[in-house]
């Protein structure tokens, strides 16, 4: 049973506390209502101590080569690639893409490059040139497969040699020595011998492409009912336009067949390693999925496709293994691959998905699912079902999108940071800080370890303009590279910067925190000042404080917080102080509390006296 209350208040000096915004950010609730914990922005702020309004520390901008990590202007794309041959050393492990100077012979117009590696080779695609190409060091780029030769050999019959009379029909491959791959062979040709002549003299004309270092012989006696030519012989490429090759016996007729499904790649726009097979993404077809040859990567057979059934005219936007399965991502719907074993799987709709991805570069593994960010939302799905992680931003994520260019949403990166424990999304728009449209909100960040230890999707954001990022998750000789997380701008500065946070806010702007409103009731009051503890730095530390009564903003507040030595060991806290502006007096009150280096605010409380009675009437 309800009981009565009174409507007086004691005019007396009250505080109520004002608690930090570590349970993130919170775009759906009244201010009035949302938790002690939440706050309505909290730009530039760490999630990780809860209690605690904590300034999240700066990121070094590499303006100088390091070690081959910083590519000329305009990247395109980025990944740390790790060989299996050897432990991959500082500067050859680093694989990045540019566009301007780049050696890949690859578009520079588009906004985006794909790159696929699986331990031997990097495969680099841009799904508008004809060509892909590859690398197995990080530095020398050759084509994505071999292509072969436009004509047959040219034969001519000899006559020393083990030959017996008859048709015979001969043709080549070229090989890269290096990987162990060769090409299809060109049409074959064909001679028939006289009881005079034992030799086929075979004139081959060389590769152009700086991959191919040999070639194999390949040859069938018609006249003896062999249908399939089989090797005869490898040799090295000689100088010179062409090279010879003398065939003198028959003893091929067990040899290794000439391959026929070593097939060049069709323009494809992304990709993923699965099963001993790479699978694309077709750029002629948007919903048909390419597969290689199992455990040749080069080879893709022309019939080696299937056509994902999306619904309502939706196309492949990302591919992302787990485990054994392959998750297609279309823009807004899931479907699995499934699959034992390399040549047996089939294709199934995920009936628990509720969206899709925006691109290949918006789906990461966070522990055993998947983190997809999509056009309702984040998403981490388990295999079996989504779970929304941004319901509390849920309608500001939707909008952000509206009337954006496909190019620019499919831009959008997200990727674990596994030093800070958190999920960062790069978005490519600036339009979620309802208060301040000029304002660029390119980065949003879940602390992962509360949402482990919690279950809650806790979110906060930076200032930083992110086109994407390169996390170092590989095995680094040097201990100080493990799990460094770069990130990259498309800005034409080729603007990078490494996770590993530093005392200053490198080029990201101040931290600051817009709180939920504190409320006094059904009194109005007249709020007066606030207090807590700060610990100090090792530099004076400006803060400034804006507060607003009933929605209407008063004049800024600003202090200087002291500094403190360095070599301090102990947790020492100052107490700071400063009267509010007494312009007005109202029910609620909230604030922005912004800080210009990074700072540790404690047990912030905010002094106020209550009116005896309630006002007698409406506003």
């Amino acid at each position: 049973m309800a009981k009565a209350r009174g409507d007086s208040a004691a005019r007396v000096y009250q505080t109520l506390p004002l608690a930090a915004p570590t349970g993130g950010m919170d775009l759906r609730t009244s201010l009035t209502q949302m938790g002690e914990d939440r706050a309505r922005l909290a730009v530039n702020v760490s999630l990780a101590e809860p209690g605690v309004f904590a300034s999240r520390l700066g990121y070094r901008v590499l303006t100088t080569d390091t070690g081959g990590f910083l590519p000329p202007p305009r990247i395109q794309g980025g990944l740390r690639a790790y060989f299996r041959t050897s432990t991959p050393s500082a500067s050859s492990a680093a694989v990045t893409i540019w566009a301007k100077g780049s050696p890949l012979g690859l578009s520079t117009a588009v906004e985006m490059i794909a790159l696929v590696s699986d331990g031997q080779m990097v495969g680099a695609f841009d799904g508008v040139s004809t060509l892909a190409t590859k690398s197995t060091n990080g530095s020398s780029w050759t084509r994505f497969g071999i292509a072969p030769g436009s004509t047959g050999p040219t034969l001519s019959t000899l006559s020393t040699g083990g030959l017996s009379s008859g048709g015979y029909a001969v043709s080549w491959t070229y090989k890269d020595r290096d990987l162990a791959y060769e090409s299809n062979g060109p049409t074959e040709s064909t001679i028939t011998l006289s009881a005079s002549s034992g030799a086929i003299n075979v004139v081959i004309p060389n590769s152009t492409d700086a991959q191919v270092d040999a070639f194999i012989v390949y040859a069938r006696k018609v006249s003896a009912g062999e249908t399939v030519l089989r090797k005869v012989s490898s040799q090295a490429q000689s100088t010179g336009a062409n090279s010879t090759v003398v065939l003198t016996s028959t003893a091929w007729t067990t040899a290794a067949e000439i391959p026929t499904t070593h097939t060049l790649p069709p323009t494809l726009s992304f990709g993923t390693v699965w099963k001993n097979r790479w699978w694309a993404a077709d750029a002629a077809a948007p919903n048909r999925l390419r597969l290689s040859e199992i455990y040749l990567p080069q080879a893709w057979p022309a019939n080696y496709y299937v056509y994902i059934p999306f619904e309502k005219g939706d196309e492949l936007r990302a591919l992302q293994p787990l485990g054994d399965t392959l998750l297609i991502f279309g823009y807004s719907k899931v479907y699995m691959v499934l699959g034992t074993t390399p040549t047996d799987f089939e294709i199934r709709p995920s009936i628990g998905s509720r969206d899709g991805a925006f691109g290949p570069r918006a789906v990461c593994q966070i522990d055993n699912g998947i983190v997809h960010a999509g056009a309702n939302g984040v998403h981490w799905f388990d295999g079996q079902a989504d779970t929304l992680l941004s319901d509390d931003f849920r309608v500001a994520w939707q909008e952000a999108f509206q009337g954006l260019a496909s190019t620019r949403v499919m831009q959008t990166a997200l990727v674990e940071d596994r030093r800070t424990q958190e999920l960062k999304i790069a978005l490519p728009v600036s339009r979620l800080d309802k208060t301040s449209a000029a304002t660029p909100f390119g980065e949003w960040i879940m602390d992962l370890s509360r949402f482990r230890a919690e279950h809650r999707a806790l979110w906060t954001v930076s200032r930083r303009t992110i086109t994407g990022y390169v996390p170092f998750d590989g095995p680094e000789t040097a201990s100080s590279l493990q799990n460094v997380l770069y990130s990259f701008y498309n800005n034409g500065l080729g603007t990078v910067r490494t996770s590993k946070e530093s005392t200053g806010i490198d080029g990201v702007g101040n931290a600051y925190w817009v709180t939920r409103a504190l409320s006094a009731g059904a009194h109005a009051a007249n709020w007066l000042d606030v207090r807590g503890e700060y610990e100090p730095s090792t530099a004076a530390t400006g803060l400034t404080i804006e507060s607003w009564v009933d929605g209407s903003s008063l004049a800024t507040v600003s202090l200087v917080l002291s500094s403190a030595a360095a070599s301090s060991v102990y947790d020492t806290r100052r107490p700071f102080y400063t009267p509010l502006p007494l312009s007005r007096a109202g029910r609620t009150c909230g604030f922005r509390i912004t800080s210009d280096l990074p700072v540790r605010l404690f047990n912030i409380d905010v002094g106020f006296v209550p009116e005896t009675k309630p006002r007698q009437f409406s506003r």
